[in-house]
């Protein structure tokens, strides 16, 4: 979990993951599904591009993500297998850029 506290830090101006989990709590206890899944989604991704930008192969990429669900799905954060798939994207040696247009086409249903 350090690497996702680094990202935390980072990407949220000195936010600990604590406060940010916090948050993504609160907003799935306020029934605001749509907004709670965005940021959810959003974040998760987010920290995938972030391992990516630090040179983490494929599978640590993996692994990083899976610790942070599993910690998240203990914090009453639900996140299925489905849903990963459904809506993250793991780079796989690629063009990061690629994947953010092909992410960009696939949510606007272009694709």
């Amino acid at each position: 979990m350090d690497w996702f506290d680094k990202f935390c830090l980072g990407k949220y101006e000195n936010c600990p993951q604590e406060k940010i989990i916090t948050d993504l709590i609160k907003l799935n206890e306020n029934g605001k599904q749509q907004r709670f899944k965005s940021a959810l989604f959003s974040m998760m991704q987010s920290y995938i591009d972030y391992l990516g930008t630090n040179e983490h192969g494929p599978d640590t990429i993996r692994g990083h993500v899976n610790r942070v669900k599993d910690y998240l799905n203990y914090r009453y954060i639900p996140i299925y297998n489905e849903d990963v798939k459904a809506n993250l994207e793991f780079l796989n040696g690629g063009n990061s850029v690629v994947n953010t247009v092909d992410r960009s086409v696939k949510s606007r249903g272009l694709q």
